[in-house]
């Protein structure tokens, strides 16, 4: 009698196409909330990796976040902070123009007062001062950002920028 009622094995199941949507669906669902248990502020940022440097321009100090994919083929952000170069370290610590402290990727200031996240789509994200200047850019983070250390002020950087600006369609 025992043989007669057989449990379906997990082959049987999988073979019913209704369970393999379910295995599908939920699968998603499970890799949603390990991303939002492991503090990811997006699934969709997967792959995306940050670097920075930090140099004098002139009478600036320049400290560059990029945000970048791959192994830096393809530029997704850069965000550009500057001081006079007398500025003391408690004061750049202290700056509120970028919120390094949140999720995966820096919230930016923008000149409405509100924090956003930076667009991945290749954007620079550049402060004269508390005003931000932004543009869209097509660049590579490893080859395209070289030689910015021996720019001479802050101006030559935000031309260094213009370079790989996006063309309007």
């Amino acid at each position: 009698m025992a043989a007669a009622i057989r449990a379906a094995s997990p082959v049987d199941l999988l073979k019913n196409m209704a369970h393999r949507k379910l295995i599908v669906m939920l699968t998603c669902v499970a890799f949603l909330v390990a991303c939002l248990l492991a503090g990811c502020d997006s699934p969709f940022h997967t792959g995306l990796q940050q670097s920075g440097t930090a140099f004098s321009a002139g009478d600036h100090v320049v400290v560059t976040t990029y945000g970048y994919f791959g192994n830096g083929d393809k530029l997704a952000f850069a965000i550009v902070q500057t001081w006079p170069i007398d500025t003391p370290p408690e004061v750049k610590l202290a700056d509120k123009r970028v919120d390094f402290d949140s999720k995966t990727t820096p919230l930016i200031r923008q000149n409405d007062g509100i924090y956003r996240e930076p667009d991945i789509s290749g954007t620079v994200y550049m402060y004269f001062g508390d005003e931000l200047r932004t543009m869209s850019v097509d660049m590579d983070e490893h080859t395209d950002t070289a030689g910015m250390m021996q720019l001479k002020d802050i101006d030559a950087v935000w031309a260094h920028f213009e370079k790989f600006k996006k063309q309007q369609k």
